[in-house]
């Protein structure tokens, strides 16, 4: 029955569902898709947040963003780009995956911090799905070199990187 309501959610085009990648049979990894409202106005209305102190104050500030950088980027990639996430129950974890034909065109950890820490979870994760180079997607407007295979790039940034990229 919620899976009905989702679906109606999506076609009407009020959430997002964004489906996890689990190709890797020797892991155990969440299957079940993660939902983002396509409007932060709406879910700040529900939260009952009504200004920008109210929404860095509340806990769901974080997961706003995320979803808020999600539907940027889905904006700009072309049709058949395949858009996914990647968890496994150990904790290893990729924000979003960028996927063009059969290979990876990006892998994306969404941080609000302009600071960005990492966790060991997400360089589990690289070397699960042989992702060459992680993108760390910041609110701010500085670009920079966090480890050989890590760049932390601003919103802006990265999506005119990716802007129907071949």
């Amino acid at each position: 029955m919620i899976k009905t309501y989702i679906s109606y959610f999506v076609n009407a085009f009020l959430v997002t569902e964004l489906p996890s990648w689990h190709i890797n049979i020797k892991k155990r990894l969440v299957k079940s898709s993660k939902i983002y409202f396509r409007d932060n106005g709406m879910l700040h209305y529900l939260l009952g947040i009504n200004d920008r102190e109210s929404l860095y104050g509340n806990i769901a500030v974080g997961s706003s963003w995320e979803g808020f950088v999600i539907h940027q980027v889905k904006s700009v990639l072309s049709t058949d780009d395949e858009i996914y996430f990647y968890r496994t129950q150990d904790g290893a974890e990729i924000d979003l995956l960028i996927r063009r034909d059969t290979r990876w065109l990006a892998a994306v950890e969404i941080k609000l911090s302009l600071s960005p820490k990492l966790t060991k979870g997400s360089y589990l994760a690289m070397e699960d799905l042989g992702v060459e180079k992680l993108y760390v997607v910041t609110p701010g407007e500085e670009r920079y070199v966090y480890e050989s295979n890590v760049e932390v790039i601003g919103l802006l940034q990265f999506l005119d990187e990716f802007k129907n990229k071949d």
